[in-house]
């Protein structure tokens, strides 16, 4: 029953608290589980933000924000939080966090296999392409084939897949480099 009095008083702001963050988390935990909303509506604008640049649309801002408050609720009970850490940095840390999770749980759920890997060809279990598809990971195949065959700059790489732009430039990165070093073991090898 307090979870849910909790959230209704989240809905419905009641106005601005003159005490600091953490005076406010000694006050919830002594029982005034009001403070917990003001803590939320003093960084929620913040975290909002937050959410929306990280997962680069805001469709699930609110579904993230709300995960957010109620991890805040159990880990503040539980007493996970520590006074001397910065509350607002601890919670901005929670919702990418959050947002991360997001993303991988989309990734695999509505892009599994729907981009075709390496081209396979007989014999090319000694060739370059096939030296390569055993070093790479699907995501890694995915993003290479998004950017050399496709065209697609990061960004719209990271679209597609659900990722961070700096995973889809990473993943690119990475084929690049099993490729150098690809090659140079093969002149090393020839005489």
């Amino acid at each position: 029953m307090k979870i849910i009095k909790c959230f209704l008083l989240l809905i419905h702001n009641k106005g601005a608290d003159s005490r600091t963050d953490a005076e406010l988390v000694a006050a919830f935990r002594n029982g005034e589980t009001r403070c917990l909303e003001i803590l939320f509506s003093r960084h929620r604008s913040r975290l909002r933000e937050l959410i929306c640049r990280t997962l680069h649309s805001n469709v699930f801002a609110d579904d993230v924000l709300q995960k957010v408050n109620i991890k805040v609720w159990r880990l503040l009970i539980s007493g996970h939080y520590h006074e001397e850490e910065n509350f607002g940095k601890w919670i901005s840390t929670l919702a990418f966090r959050e947002c991360i999770s997001l993303i991988r749980k989309e990734k695999h759920l509505t892009h599994p296999g729907q981009l075709p890997e390496l081209p396979s060809r007989a014999g090319d279990e000694d060739s370059l392409t096939g030296m390569l598809r055993e070093k790479l990971t699907g995501s890694e195949q995915q993003a290479t084939y998004l950017h050399d065959e496709k065209g697609l700059d990061y960004d719209e790489i990271a679209e597609e897949l659900h990722i961070l732009p700096s995973s889809a430039r990473r993943n690119h990165d990475r084929v690049v480099s099993h490729l150098r070093k690809l090659v140079q073991k093969g002149k090393n090898k020839k005489p």
